[in-house]
């Protein structure tokens, strides 16, 4: 989380003014600060507090390689880790044998 282009931790006090960055995988949303209420509200209220930030197309389509990327690069892992199983292994001796 960035906090006016600054790494933020959960303590950091929010003002007014501030700008968000929220990263979530390849996605990163931005927000402005309105208001602040030290209550409990309901969600439809809450959404009044904050402006989201609409993304540009050239934004729009680095986000979209991105995700791309990430996507792909899930797929390229080995669907096993470590060793073999026992009847792999079994499966392995008899091709080497023929």
């Amino acid at each position: 989380m960035r906090v006016n282009d600054q790494v933020a931790k959960a303590a950091k006090i929010i003002k007014i003014v501030d700008t968000i960055a929220v990263r979530l995988k390849s996605k990163t949303r931005m927000f402005d600060v309105l208001d602040i209420v030290n209550k409990s509200i309901k969600a439809a209220d809450a959404r009044l507090l904050y402006n989201e930030h609409e993304l540009s197309v050239e934004e729009k389509e680095a986000e979209d390689i991105r995700n791309l990327f990430y996507k792909s690069s899930k797929m390229t892992h080995p669907k096993y880790k470590g060793r073999p199983t026992k009847k792999e292994r079994r499966e392995m001796d008899k091709f080497r044998d023929k």
